[in-house]
C-alpha cells in the first residue's frame, strides 16, 4: 500500500538511506496507469524533486527460461496472443496507458519537466498569461503559461473544486509568478453574466488589481483536440515538442494519462468506446490549454470561412503565414 511506502520514506529520512521497491504492474484500478505503483515508474522515468529513478527487466531478460531472449519463440507466441500495450505491460515491464486517451502523444518523461528545469527554460523575465477554464463542481482550472521561442511552458495549475472566481483570484495572487501576468484567455463562457453573479472575465478584471483582461474563446472539441496534439508532437527537425509541463500541474497531467488526479473520482480524459466521440469530464485543463493554444498560434489547420460559425463571438482563426501568428476573425450573423 501507498502509505506504507511513505512511512518507510519517514524512517528513511533519519538515516539518508535509499528505498528499493520491486513489482509488477497490475490491474488494481480502472485505468492501470493510475495506480501508485505505476504513477512512481512514471516519475521515475524523467527528472523530478524526489531523486527517484526507475527501471524494466522484462520477462525476456531471464534467458535461462527464455534462451533467445526477446526473440525467443515463446515469447514471439504470447506477444501475438496478447493486445500491444497489455503484453507489454505483462511482460514488457511498462504501464499500459489509459485505453482511448483523446491525446495519445503525451508521455511523461518527454512532456514533464522538474520545477527546477523550468525555471532555466522560462526564466522569470517572461511574461506570464493565465488560461482558465472557469468551474465550481468539477473542477476550476487555471494555467500560468509562458511562452519563449515558440514553445509553451505551463509554469503552473490551480486545479480546484467549490472555488469561486474571487477565491481563484486571491490564490493566483499569492503564487511567485503573479507579478508576471499580462492577461490571459478564457472559455466563451466566462464573458456571460451569471444568475447571480457578474460574468467570470470581469471578476477577475476587478479583483485581480491589475486590470486583468482576459480574452474570450470558443474552440469546438476536435478543433482545441487538434491543436493541443500538434504541439505534443517532436518537431521534424530537433525531435523536441513545442510543450513543456511543469510537475506541479497535476490535474493536466492527470486529464492527459499520465498520472492520477488529484480527485478520486476523476481521471484521463478518453474517448467513448462505442461512439469515438471525446466524453465531456476530466478535460478541464486540457480545455485552458486548448484555448490559449488556438488563441496564440492558430487552429491547427487554417479553416475555411464556411466552417466558422456565425454569431457575434470573436473566433481565433490561424493567420495562414509560416509563422502562424494569430489574427481575429469577428463574423455577425447575416
Amino acid at each position: 500500500e501507498l502509505d506504507t511506502v511513505f512511512r518507510l520514506r519517514e524512517r528513511l529520512a533519519d538515516t539518508g538511506g535509499f528505498l528499493l521497491m520491486s513489482g509488477t504492474f497490475e490491474s488494481t484500478a480502472e485505468y492501470r496507469v493510475l495506480s501508485w505503483y505505476a504513477d512512481y515508474w512514471q516519475m521515475g522515468q524523467g527528472p523530478n524533486e524526489v531523486e527517484l529513478k526507475s527501471f524494466s527487466v522484462p520477462t525476456w531478460s531471464n534467458t535461462y527460461a527464455f534462451p533467445l531472449g526477446r526473440q525467443d519463440p515463446e515469447i514471439l507466441r504470447l506477444e501475438k496472443l496478447y493486445p500491444k500495450d497489455l503484453f507489454m505491460e505483462r511482460f514488457g515491464a511498462v504501464p499500459c496507458p489509459p485505453t482511448g486517451r483523446v491525446c495519445p502523444e503525451f508521455s511523461t518523461a518527454v512532456h514533464v519537466v522538474s520545477n527546477a528545469k523550468m525555471a532555466e527554460v522560462a526564466p522569470d523575465e517572461h511574461p506570464v498569461e493565465l488560461w482558465i477554464d472557469p468551474g465550481l463542481s468539477f473542477a476550476y482550472s487555471v494555467l500560468a503559461v509562458s511562452i519563449v521561442h515558440e514553445r509553451v511552458y505551463v509554469l503552473d495549475e490551480l486545479y480546484e473544486r467549490e472555488h469561486t472566481s474571487e477565491e481563484m483570484v486571491r490564490i493566483c495572487q499569492d503564487r511567485p509568478w503573479w507579478k508576471r501576468v499580462r492577461g490571459g484567455v478564457i472559455d466563451i463562457a466566462g464573458t456571460y453574466k451569471q444568475i447571480d453573479a457578474p460574468p467570470v472575465a470581469q471578476i477577475w478584471r476587478e479583483h485581480s488589481g491589475i486590470n486583468l483582461h482576459l480574452e474570450a474563446a470558443r474552440v469546438e472539441v476536435e478543433d482545441g483536440i487538434e491543436r493541443v496534439r500538434s504541439f505534443l508532437l517532436p518537431h521534424p527537425i530537433t525531435r523536441q515538442p513545442k510543450l513543456y509541463i511543469s510537475e506541479a500541474c497535476r490535474g493536466l497531467i492527470a486529464e492527459l494519462g499520465g498520472g492520477r488526479s488529484p480527485f478520486d473520482d476523476m481521471g484521463p480524459w478518453v474517448r467513448n468506446k462505442n461512439t469515438g466521440k471525446p466524453e465531456d469530464k476530466n478535460n478541464h485543463s486540457t480545455k485552458a490549454l486548448a484555448y490559449g493554444l488556438i488563441a496564440r498560434f492558430g487552429y491547427a489547420k487554417t479553416k475555411p470561412r464556411s466552417e466558422l460559425r456565425a454569431g457575434s463571438e470573436t473566433f481565433f482563426v490561424a493567420s495562414g503565414n509560416a509563422e502562424e501568428r494569430r489574427s481575429r476573425l469577428t463574423m455577425t450573423r447575416k
